[in-house]
């Protein structure tokens, strides 16, 4: 019997994501929502939101988490937070800004059996982006939202239209380009396409998965933005996950502005946006500088704590991640 249930995280201001989301798939949520670093939020008020803008109560879980600074966004506590209350066999993870297409259930449906056989095959859902529709460095949902792609034919129209859209962020190679979006316009619903090696530790791709206690949770040391989704999916390969790439289903990035946790990322004392760091502040006031030495940490955890399974390894000529 094998069920899925969408997982995500956010903030209060993106909560109006969530109509579009309940529009394009109709199971189960688990939604776990940071309401600010002082204030509370009854989940029942979060319930009635929910339901003004189209989405059936009957299948949301949601769950507040609050007591953090807007530079340290508890993005790994909330993605965990909302992965506890998770009742189907299988979890569809994406960050709220990443829509899921409208075929997604269907076609995941045609791989239940190879999902229930194989508790360790987790299912790559290729990342794509639609270009900002406005040129004023503003939100605009009313040009940005009518055009998100909802199937595959849409997005194929937007990518060559311009092109209006395309792969997600083509400027960092490690996150996303380990998957194979050369095949995706050739691939039929029913094909899974295995991810042999990947060109990056960085490789950080949203995930179609099998919820159980050997599943690795995320790492709640990470906060803010950087290396949080990462270094959980370097745990899944490790652990001995497969990643095979789904065939027609996809997701695709909303083009917001930057989050506060991301303009925290490069900026030290003032919170300023810096290119690099500057004599008149350590190296430690940067909130960058902070997540790489949490990631040494987890990193030289991982090789001595979790014996090595890795089936999917580091292509012969993947990134050189340390130099980065």
């Amino acid at each position: 019997d094998v069920s899925f249930t969408v997982v995500t995280q956010l903030s209060l201001n993106r909560l109006w994501m969530m109509e579009h989301h309940c529009a394009r798939w109709k199971h189960s949520f688990s939604i776990a929502v940071y309401v600010g670093p002082k204030t509370t939020v009854p989940a029942e008020l979060l319930y009635a939101k929910l339901q003004e803008i189209g989405c059936d109560r009957a299948r949301m879980t949601v769950q507040t988490v609050s007591g953090y600074s807007d530079e340290n966004y508890p993005i790994n506590t909330l993605r965990n937070t909302a992965l506890s209350a998770v009742k189907t066999s299988h979890v569809v993870y994406v960050d709220v800004d990443f829509w899921v297409s409208v075929d997604l259930d269907d076609n995941l449906q045609l791989h239940a059996e190879q999902l229930a056989l194989d508790p360790k095959l987790a299912l790559v859902l290729p990342a794509f982006q639609l270009n900002r529709q406005c040129k004023e460095w503003r939100e605009c949902p009313e040009r940005n939202v009518p055009r998100m792609p909802k199937d595959k034919d849409e997005l194929l129209g937007l990518i060559v239209e311009g092109p209006q859209a395309g792969a997600f962020d083509r400027t960092n190679r490690g996150g996303h380009g380990s998957t194979r979006y050369h095949d995706c316009q050739d691939l039929e619903s029913y094909e899974l396409l295995p991810i042999e090696c990947v060109d990056s530790n960085r490789y950080e791709p949203y995930l179609v998965f099998r919820y159980c206690r050997d599943l690795p949770p995320f790492q709640e040391a990470f906060t803010g933005y950087g290396k949080n989704k990462m270094t959980w999916v370097m745990q899944l390969r490790r652990s001995g996950y497969q990643l095979s790439q789904l065939g027609s289903s996809f997701v695709v990035h909303y083009p917001h502005l930057d989050s506060k946790a991301r303009l925290q990322w490069n900026g030290g004392k003032d919170g300023k946006q810096l290119r690099k760091p500057v004599e008149s502040h350590a190296l430690s006031d940067y909130k960058r500088s902070q997540i790489d030495r949490t990631f040494v940490r987890f990193r030289d955890w991982l090789e001595s704590n979790v014996p090595d399974q890795t089936v999917v390894p580091k292509c012969a000529d993947a990134l050189n991640d340390d130099e980065r």
